[in-house]
């Protein structure tokens, strides 16, 4: 009986070492791809439709005078200002500023609390 069990042992400490072997084998493998490939031409027309940002001035102490000289000049563009009641001066003038300046579409939005 002693004698079985000791084969059942080697038996399986030879599939445990073969199993260690193999996955060893499997993971320390370097795989090295080359190939060649080449593009005849390309064409890219990305096209944005009614792209809007909001956005909420709070700082009446910030420097925006030429912050939205350049935003929102292309076709369907828009920047909302949002503005608090003490930035409410400060959005009316980057309004104005910017749309003398570069005719941007910066709107007024809302008051926010």
């Amino acid at each position: 009986m002693k004698n079985k069990n000791n084969k059942k042992v080697v038996v399986y400490v030879c599939l445990l070492i073969l199993c260690i072997s193999v996955g060893y084998a499997a993971l320390s493998t370097t795989l090295n791809i080359t190939g060649e490939s080449s593009i005849k031409s390309a064409k890219w027309d990305i096209h944005f439709d009614n792209l809007v940002t909001e956005i909420t001035i709070r700082n009446p102490n910030g420097n925006y005078s030429s912050m939205f000289l350049n935003a929102a000049l292309g076709d369907g563009a828009k920047v909302i200002l949002n503005y608090t009641n003490d930035t409410l001066s400060i959005v009316d003038n980057i309004i104005s500023n910017s749309k003398q300046a570069s005719n941007a579409n910066i709107v007024k939005g809302k008051l926010v609390v």
